[in-house]
């Protein structure tokens, strides 16, 4: 298992901005850029990330998750060697702002929460190269009875955190699972 606390991120501007015309925004004015900026800035000083992950052998996790619909094709589930299921948290929520920019600050949130798991990502990815393995894509899970089955594997007590009141008192707590597949296995079915 392995646990990060407290990485740095850096949240783009121009995704936040992106988020924020996919959900209600049509149209972003300079004033509203510039509430965006001094929102990130805020947020950025006050964001306490910290993951922790584990790469298990499919046997263990399938039984618990039905693996249909996680997968692009069916190749990718039989190619599959082993799965590193993660969970990711940005803070504590009583430290955020609510009220008139709460759509600001959840457009924030989740641009950070993206860019926390393209940085679990790379970090799975550089470990799987490592072993010769390939990733398959980051499979984001949803918080819910079926999936706690998954995430109880994961010690969250390394992250000081609660088994139980996780979800209730932490900001961006999302999770999921990066598939390693067999370079073999793929190689031979494309040469076919």
């Amino acid at each position: 298992m392995k646990k990060i606390k407290k990485f740095k991120l850096k949240i783009s501007p121009y995704l936040v901005e992106k988020k924020l015309k996919e959900k209600s925004y049509a149209e972003i004015l300079p004033e509203i850029k510039k509430i965006i900026s001094e929102k990130i800035e805020e947020v950025e000083k006050l964001l306490l990330p910290a993951t922790v992950y584990e790469t298990f052998k499919p046997e263990q996790i399938f039984p618990r998750l039905s693996p249909k619909g996680f997968f692009s094709d069916d190749s990718e589930k039989d190619n599959c060697v082993s799965l590193t299921i993660y969970v990711i948290v940005l803070g504590e929520k009583t430290k955020f702002m609510k009220g008139d920019q709460a759509e600001i600050y959840q457009a924030i949130i989740e641009s950070a929460q993206e860019q926390a798991r393209r940085f679990v990502y790379r970090l799975v990815n550089e470990e799987a190269k490592k072993e010769n393995y390939l990733l398959g894509m980051n499979v984001d899970l949803p918080i819910d009875e079926k999936t706690r089955k998954i995430f109880k594997l994961i010690d969250f007590n390394r992250l000081g955190l609660g088994k139980e009141n996780i979800i209730g008192e932490q900001i961006g707590f999302c999770g999921g699972f990066i598939p390693w597949l067999s370079k073999k296995k793929i190689k031979t079915k494309k040469s076919d």
